[in-house]
Parts: structure tokens; sequence; C-alpha cells
């Protein structure tokens, strides 16, 4: 029989050699943490003041800030447009609250943006605010950049710098 210590000899030597053996190296890459500095989304209006149910249109831009190339893979950039009361909570939508839309520019699948190239404006687009008061406006878009690993997509989120409205 075997003494308790030399059992635990055996059992330890065992593990080691099941768990502590794999010289194999990771094959998948880590998707790395992109921070803001690659893109700005800008986003305007005409007016900081704006009549109650009135549509006003609305524009947001891309812009490469990088020195490097940089491709796009994503059929459509989306800047979706989040509204917010002074206290940060997102406004809910209701037939008598604001209405928040999502502004769509479609490019092409693959095209490369040189360091500082601007995408064109997207297709004009309006919005609606309604219920007097004032609201702060953001625009925020999910990007699919190519590139910066070597064939692998890497998810990017950028957010425009927000809008104070007044709406009377």
């Amino acid at each position: 029989m075997f003494s308790t210590k030399k059992m635990y000899v055996f059992i330890s030597i065992l593990v080691i050699l099941i768990c502590g053996c794999s010289d194999t190296p990771k094959t998948q890459k880590e998707i790395p943490h992109l921070e803001g500095g690659l893109f700005e989304l800008k986003f305007e209006i005409p007016d900081a003041k704006l009549k109650s149910n009135e549509r006003v249109p609305i524009k947001t831009s891309l812009q490469n800030l990088t020195d490097e190339k940089l491709t796009i893979e994503h059929a459509s950039v989306m800047a979706f447009i989040y509204v917010y009361d002074l206290k940060g909570n997102v406004v809910k939508i209701n037939p008598d609250a604001i209405l928040s839309i999502a502004v769509e520019k479609t490019i092409n699948p693959s095209e490369i943006y040189e360091p500082g190239t601007e995408l064109p404006p997207d297709q004009q687009r309006s919005i609606s605010l309604s219920g007097p008061g004032e609201y702060i406006l953001q625009a925020k878009s999910e990007l699919r950049l190519k590139g910066i690993i070597e064939n692998q997509y890497i998810p990017y989120t950028v957010v425009s710098k927000p809008i104070l409205v007044e709406v009377y």
C-alpha cells in the first residue's frame, strides 16, 4: 500500500504532467481595446434653440485622426443620435417626449481612408424634438476596423462631443 505522503507526491506529479506541460502557443490573438484618438465623429445642428416639433437638419461626419491608413470594414457607418436630460438620463421615446433617430451613411466596404481624410457628410437627415426644456444631443458610431492586426476586424466606438439644445 502507498503511504499518504507517497500518494500525495504521485498525484501532484500527475497533475503537473497533465496541466503544466502544455507548450502549445495560443493561436487566438486577443482583440485589443481601442481607446479614442483614431477617429473624430462630428455632429452638427444649425441652431441650439429649436422650436418644439419643428424638423431641423442634422449632419454627421467621420474624420481619420491617425497618421496611418485605416480600413473601415462595414457596409454602412451608423451614427445613432442619443438625447439626454440635464441629469444625464436618456430620454425615453414616447409620443410626448423627444424622438431620437438613426443617421446612416453608406460607404464602400474596404475603402481606405488616408490620414486626415474626412468622410463626406451623410445624406441630409433631420430630427424633431418635442417638449420644452434643455436637452443634450450626442452622436455615437460603431465601426469595424481592419489593418491594425493582420486579418482581424476590431470593433471601435466613437462618440461625438455633446450639444446642448433648448426646445421652446
